[in-house]
């Protein structure tokens, strides 16, 4: 499950960071420290980068952490909007793993710049603190620690909470989830039961196939993906088919073509490794 957010369109200073164990500071790309009006703490980042002989504008490809006066662990990392999405990304999952390896229950994340850039930063570290703070199926170890539960926003304020990101974030994790799973655990009978509960949660209608069906329409490939599977062959080689409501005609798949108002899944471990590189 995803960690909980909360918002507030106004910029955090000292006196809302005040008792916060865990941080991270989205700046804009700036040349000097100076230019970053109303940011706290500047003098701390300012002493470390000294101490480590970095410049500022270095924050863009490598983040830093720092321990604050009230005692509380920082990350800072700045975004460039000239370098690609995904650039802007790794630099914001370094920064979140600088403050995420003590496991917090609690994050607070504070975006700055102009309106335009706390937006923009607001988005990508939001989607940043989901991934990164949920917690995936462990098997040959103890869990260490517990998932993140919250994140706090300072900042900007989106008036959906993000809910296109947030449900990118959750099939972000599914998959995750899934793959991490052992053959024995995440087999094409368990697979198709989380496609059940998936259709239901949305609405969807949904229809699965036996082999003798699939090998019927022709539907080869799917019929030899499973072929692995120590289950029986009737009950391991199925495809699940989940079609939304008519107003959405859209075709959710693991391939970026669309044609028709439905999504064919086959084989799990295939599907879910298609879906996380998509």
């Amino acid at each position: 499950m995803l960690a909980k957010l909360e918002q507030s369109a106004a910029a955090a200073g000292v006196r809302e960071l005040k008792g916060t164990r865990h941080i991270v500071f989205v700046l804009p790309k700036a040349a000097k420290l100076e230019v970053l009006a109303h940011v706290p703490f500047k003098e701390t980042l300012a002493a470390a980068l000294a101490r480590r002989k970095k410049k500022v504008e270095e924050l863009v490809k490598s983040p830093i952490a720092t321990d604050l006066p009230q005692g509380g662990l920082a990350s800072w990392v700045m975004l460039d909007p000239a370098r690609a999405v995904f650039d802007q990304q790794t630099a914001l999952r370094k920064a979140m793993q600088l403050v995420l390896g003590e496991k917090p229950e609690r994050l607070v994340v504070a975006v700055y710049g102009t309106a335009a850039q706390r937006r923009h930063a607001a988005g990508l570290s939001a989607y940043a603190a989901w991934i990164n703070g949920a917690r995936l199926p462990e098997r040959k170890k103890e869990p260490g620690g517990t998932a993140l539960q919250s994140i706090h926003l300072y900042g900007h304020r989106a008036s959906d909470g993000f809910a296109g990101l947030r449900a990118v974030a959750e099939g972000n994790l599914l998959c995750r989830e899934l793959t991490v799973l052992p053959p024995n655990e995440l087999t094409p009978g368990s697979y198709r039961r989380q496609v059940r509960q998936i259709a239901k949660r949305h609405g969807w209608r949904h229809e699965e196939y036996d082999v003798k069906r699939l090998r019927k329409m022709g539907a080869g490939a799917f019929a030899a993906v499973a072929q692995g599977s120590a289950q029986e062959m009737p009950r391991s080689c199925t495809c699940a088919t989940a079609i939304p409501a008519p107003k959405n005609p859209w075709r959710w798949s693991a391939r970026a073509s669309v044609s028709t108002p439905a999504a064919t899944i086959s084989s799990p471990r295939a599907a879910c490794w298609a879906c996380t590189r998509t």
